[in-house]
């Protein structure tokens, strides 16, 4: 685990959805490479990681498997990632959730404990 991680992370791919409030709400799909409660990593395709940029905001919606209706939250990104593949098509995208309520809260940890 990075020495830089309170929070437990388990590594998983899901579906992701992701829109720039300030871009006309269009959806992006990504998938995750891990999740905590606290925030994901997602892989993207690199045309797309071009128009993100630490610090942005941007509405996540992901499903976590066992669980019926998608987590929607808000996050900020906080790093986007150079290469992630040999092709160098796809790169990495660090998120941290805002404002997430313990419903929310509860549910990825739900999550998280049925993974580990």
């Amino acid at each position: 685990m990075d020495e830089k991680r309170k929070e437990r992370r388990v590594s998983d791919t899901l579906l992701v959805s992701y829109d720039l409030p300030q871009g006309g709400r269009v959806k992006h799909q990504a998938t995750s490479e891990n999740i905590s409660h606290r925030g994901m990593k997602i892989k993207i395709a690199k045309n797309c990681a071009r128009e993100l940029s630490k610090g942005q905001i941007v509405n996540l919606t992901f499903q976590t498997l066992g669980d019926s209706i998608p987590v929607e939250v808000k996050a900020k990104i906080v790093w986007v990632g150079v290469n992630y593949s040999q092709d160098n098509n796809l790169c990495t995208v660090g998120f941290m959730f805002l404002d997430i309520d313990e419903f929310k809260k509860k549910r990825i940890d739900g999550y998280l404990k049925r993974k580990s």
